[in-house]
């Protein structure tokens, strides 16, 4: 279903709430909600995908102020573990610290800025830096200065990792580089009635799959935010699947898709709808 200027336009067939209410099990209040964003279509500069300056407009308005998701608790699942996570030029330290505690650090050395680590660990007791050795503890407090008598001037107590917000949901650690950020709670906002159906907390991360896009990340990410390609790039699944009935709805920091499964696809002439 479309908003327009002219009003509501959608495909033929059974939308996703009309299929709700043809289920014979009872449906949560929560997958009734729709919550279009207004004013429906609307054109998006091409720039938008290549502008070396909207991505400069990107990292200074979005990224290095919105919580992200930057790995799962099973990637570093013993204290001491620990795994890098990167967005454009930034880059970050999750720590494994205590039980049941991780925290974050700007991944950088406050000596000469040298990257405290290019990739994930295991069990270490300490953050070192690979350059001239400057150390600190899990909780990133300072621990060693070599040659500290050729620094007077350096205070050691001031020399602890500079932290970066933390949040936990459904196993998923998130973390925000602004320390101004809003609470992490008020930012998933109602986000997890999502997955009443699904908890995630009783979940575990068994593989991962990794690749290197050449192409800026709105391109990778609008594939899977729409449906409208499914009948042309996998028409063998068009028989159980309503891509072109899907319903996709804005909430406050989220989008959320539904997907008809189950129902053919409105593509498919002579298909019986009820």
């Amino acid at each position: 279903m479309v908003e327009t200027l002219t009003g509501t336009n959608r495909s033929a067939g059974l939308s996703v709430q009309e299929l709700i209410k043809y289920d014979t099990h009872e449906v949560p209040e929560y997958l009734s909600r729709e919550s279009a964003m207004p004013p429906g279509p609307t054109l998006v500069p091409a720039e938008f995908y290549y502008s070396r300056e909207h991505h400069e407009r990107e990292m200074e308005q979005l990224w290095k102020h919105v919580w992200q998701m930057a790995c799962h608790e099973d990637d570093i699942p013993n204290v001491g573990d620990y795994m890098p996570y990167e967005i454009g030029e930034l880059s970050f330290l999750i720590v494994h610290t205590a039980e049941d505690e991780f925290k974050a650090f700007r991944n950088a050395c406050l000596h000469r800025g040298r990257r405290l680590k290019e990739r994930a660990g295991k069990k270490t007791h300490e953050l070192r830096c690979p350059f001239h050795a400057w150390a600190w503890h899990l909780d990133g407090s300072i621990k060693e200065i070599p040659c500290q008598w050729d620094f007077p001037y350096v205070v050691k107590e001031e020399q602890n990792l500079p932290e970066v917000p933390v949040g936990r949901w459904g196993r998923f650690l998130f973390i925000n580089p602004d320390p101004d950020c809003e609470p992490f709670e008020e930012f998933l906002d109602d986000f997890p009635d999502n997955f009443q159906l699904l908890p995630y907390e009783k979940r575990h991360k068994v593989a991962e799959v990794r690749k290197v896009i050449r192409a800026n990340w709105k391109v990778a990410q609008d594939a899977f935010a729409e449906s409208w390609h499914v009948f042309s790039t996998h028409p063998q699944v068009v028989w159980g699947f309503g891509d072109c009935n899907a319903q996709f709805d804005a909430f406050k920091n989220y989008s959320r898709q539904h997907n008809p499964a189950g129902a053919p696809s409105p593509h498919l002439e002579g298909i019986e709808w009820t």
